[in-house]
């Protein structure tokens, strides 16, 4: 059996202290399920993540497969949001269709993700492609489509960012990944949404 109480708390909690716990938690609560989705940099991400989703108490689910587009995954991340029920999703996607001549055909897809994220009521941080080497001609065209499809607060610019990288000029180290992901955790947390 339980017992119910009647008894009015409110009068116990100075207002200053239920405004100061209410600013302290984050928009994301604990316990909530988080997704890393994307190509292979997500795959890359997928360990570093996994330990600080646990780590700040959230459920980590890993989607990624390396070689994958952005219109891979627009057909899919409906399944994806279905089956998991994520809070949020933080999309690595775009490297692979910046070496597309011509990146457009990719927007209705970004657009796609996008949509299918908020009507389950997810959050999107979306990854922008780092700075690739020449060769992937189409990569100024997919960050510019990724930018104005997606609100400019749910982006976060990589180009610029000195991360350490294998050989290849477009995959990192394991030190590079941890950095990237730790950056985009940081920056989450900082916003609200996070615990750090």
């Amino acid at each position: 059996a339980y017992e119910i109480s009647t008894r009015d708390w409110s009068s116990d909690v100075c207002s200053s202290d239920l405004a100061e716990a209410t600013e302290s938690q984050p928009k994301i609560q604990q316990g909530s399920r988080i997704v890393l989705l994307g190509d292979s940099l997500a795959e890359g991400m997928a360990a570093p993540f996994h330990k600080l989703a646990k780590k700040n108490g959230y459920i980590p689910v890993i989607s990624a497969l390396h070689g994958t587009r952005i219109d891979y995954w627009s057909p899919r991340v409906e399944k994806v949001m279905i089956n998991s029920r994520p809070k949020l999703v933080v999309i690595s996607l775009g490297t692979n269709d910046s070496g597309l001549s011509n990146p457009e055909s990719q927007r209705i897809h970004v657009k796609k993700i996008r949509n299918i994220v908020e009507k389950y009521g997810g959050k999107v941080l979306w990854l922008s492609p780092m700075k690739l080497p020449q060769r992937f001609r189409g990569q100024d065209g997919i960050r510019k489509i990724i930018q104005e499809e997606i609100s400019p607060q749910d982006v976060m610019p990589s180009t610029d960012l000195k991360l350490e990288m294998i050989k290849d000029g477009v995959h990192l180290t394991g030190k590079g990944y941890e950095g990237w992901i730790t950056l985009a955790w940081n920056r989450l947390a900082a916003e609200g949404y996070l615990n750090r």
